[in-house]
């Protein structure tokens, strides 16, 4: 993989410079109130029109929601923001026949993508008012090949990528299939809510998410065989 971008494989909704400069101003305002709830709510205010934008021109969470969403968990007075990941995981609400080793494999592979794009966004961010390529020597530009480790790149070029790609093209609804994933992955937003949420048929979600990381594991020539198995997951 060659990339000369430290966030290539990202969106960024605003231009990235602009983006930069909001987010400073985000992260000082949290520090000099005191992380005052007046404040947060302002931010989270900012992310969610970011969000409904990002969704709707590219279907997608894009890296400036994800970099609000990290300050404001980072920067959380409260526990309960943040349960034990293992007592809300999605994939624990599937059945046994629906949890296979393969797509409990996708799923994690997935989550670790992002844990490395938030690594990625912590250092471009923390690097703001001074240039990125000031922090190596030689002057070469930060790019995910100094970040990411030799197993993250590898799933994220041969796995992540040619996955991601296909999956933001297709829609369903107002949600693109990449987008239901990572809802459920990501934020633990289990498929019943999806479904209320975007008025969908009872277990949409469930046979799109167990199809999609079927696909990520084998690939998209598999995917009419997935969509026939659907008919068999209750």
């Amino acid at each position: 993989m060659t990339t000369n971008e430290p966030l290539e494989g990202l969106t960024f909704l605003l231009p990235q410079k602009t983006f930069l400069s909001v987010y400073d101003i985000c992260k000082k305002a949290i520090k000099h109130s005191d992380n005052h709830p007046t404040v947060r709510k302002a931010i989270v205010n900012l992310l969610v029109l970011l969000r409904a934008n990002s969704r709707k021109k590219i279907g997608v969470d894009s890296a400036d929601v994800l970099s609000l969403m990290i300050l404001l968990e980072n920067t959380s007075d409260s526990p309960s923001t943040n349960p034990d990941k293992q007592s809300r995981d999605v994939m624990r609400s599937l059945t046994k026949r629906q949890i296979t080793e393969d797509r409990l494999l996708a799923a994690e592979e997935i989550r670790l993508v992002w844990i490395a794009f938030g690594r990625i966004l912590g250092v471009v961010t923390s690097h703001y008012g001074s240039t990125i390529s000031k922090s190596r020597k030689g002057g070469t530009q930060l790019t995910p090949l100094d970040i990411m480790s030799d197993k993250e790149i590898t799933i994220w070029t041969t796995k992540y990528q040619p996955w991601y790609k296909q999956a933001r093209k297709t829609t369903k609804g107002s949600i693109t299939n990449a987008q239901l994933v990572l809802d459920c992955l990501l934020h633990d937003t289990t498929p019943e809510i999806i479904d209320k949420r975007e008025k969908f048929r009872k277990g949409t979600s469930r046979r799109i998410l167990l199809r999609q990381l079927d696909i990520y594991m084998y690939g998209k020539k598999y995917e009419k065989e997935t969509r026939s198995s659907d008919r068999r997951i209750k």
